[in-house]
């Protein structure tokens, strides 16, 4: 109900700003009474709410500590055996291909003792052979119910880098480049109608409050 009226307030002349006025006191006076009423119980929920959490945290920290350590380390070790099994996978693909090749040089040089033309040998030396699929003995055996996630983030190491990329590209870079808005809404807030900053325009939003009298 004090929505529906205030959403239906217009001011049109003396009276109705007086209404209004009124109206806007009535409701700043039972905002303040229902916060009175419900902060001794809001202070309560709090202090319980942060005690209990205080206790959770004293519990888990060492705990998380030690699961973070052996996330890394299992992390580190996983991912150090898979990038010596892909070298192996690619060092059985190079073995095998030097195999095929062998393979093909000798089909080649037989039909080439059969007189075979110089087109039927390079049609055996060209011929496309099938990759059989390469899978290295893993390293070690893998836990069960356990899995390893590589995370991935980007680190801005040249911001000038990114800006003349994104001048000269904005369509591909511009969205990279995000204001800082917490600093210049401060700078707005300071500076108020001289406030320039490239890019930015000031805005202005002009609301009532109450004096305390």
């Amino acid at each position: 109900m004090v929505r529906e009226r205030a959403a239906a307030i217009q001011i049109v002349d003396q009276t109705s700003y007086d209404f209004a006025v009124s109206e806007f006191k009535a409701a700043t006076g039972l905002e303040k009474r229902i916060k009175e009423y419900h902060e001794p119980m809001k202070r309560a929920a709090f202090n319980a709410h942060r005690a209990i959490c205080d206790r959770e945290a004293d519990s888990l920290r060492d705990v998380q500590a030690a699961k973070n350590y052996y996330s890394r380390a299992i992390g580190g070790w996983d991912a150090e055996q898979r990038r010596k099994e892909e070298e192996e996978r690619r060092r059985l693909e190079a073995e095998e291909r030097q195999r095929q090749e062998e393979e093909a040089l000798a089909e080649a040089a037989a039909v080439e003792a059969e007189g075979a033309t110089e087109a039927e040998v390079m049609a055996v030396l060209e011929a496309p052979r099938a990759m059989p699929k390469v899978a290295p003995a893993p390293s070690y055996e893998r836990a069960s119910g356990l899995r390893t996630v590589t995370s991935y983030s980007a680190e801005l190491v040249s911001l000038e880098t990114l800006v003349k990329a994104a001048a000269a590209n904005p369509k591909a870079y511009l969205a990279y480049l995000l204001p800082n808005t917490t600093v210049v809404n401060a700078l707005a807030r300071a500076q108020k109608e001289v406030f320039s900053v490239p890019g930015f325009k000031l805005k202005k939003t002009t609301t009532a409050g109450t004096t305390g009298r």
